[in-house]
């Protein structure tokens, strides 16, 4: 499987579109990804280290950052396609662990999501954190999306 820190504009087009189309597929408050924020948020030579693993648009894919927290090795799922093969899972967890991590941690607020990472054999962590956002309607993000802005999410203005 590939890898790289550095995806090309094409990579970073194909992210963008099939995260946005998750996001909107429930119809909630999303994140408006674009090929750009895509880049920044992930793959700025500045920002947290994530590596691309797969090719978006012709493979299953995942970003991952990767970094150290309280002395161990840990790699973060923070995108996850694997386009009609649940096994791709593991190929992520083979991935982090050949970066040197110990623990592959993520987080969803989609029950899609959930109910596959669950099939693949990940467990709930049995104390999870509480929302800052309280009495809000449904959101659809991931992990990056707590790194925005409010004014990078989608959401339907009542007037």
């Amino acid at each position: 499987v590939s890898a790289t820190a550095r995806p090309g504009s094409a990579d970073l087009a194909a992210m963008a579109a099939a995260m946005t189309a998750r996001g909107a597929a429930g119809g909630d408050p999303h994140v408006a990804w674009t090929p750009e924020l895509v880049g920044w948020r992930y793959f700025s030579p500045t920002g947290p280290a994530c590596v691309l693993i797969g090719a978006p648009g012709a493979s299953p894919w995942a970003i991952i950052s990767c970094g150290v927290r309280n002395g161990v090795s840990v790699a973060r799922l923070m995108e996850y396609e694997e386009e009609g093969d649940p096994s791709f899972v593991k190929t992520v967890l083979r991935a982090a662990r050949g970066l040197g991590a110990s623990l592959l941690l993520g987080y969803t607020t989609e029950e899609r999501m959930k109910a596959r990472l669950l099939a693949a054999g990940w467990r709930l962590k049995k104390d999870p954190p509480s929302s800052f956002v309280l009495g809000a309607p449904t959101l659809s993000v991931g992990a990056a999306a707590a790194d925005l802005g409010f004014e990078a999410i989608v959401t339907k203005v009542v007037a």
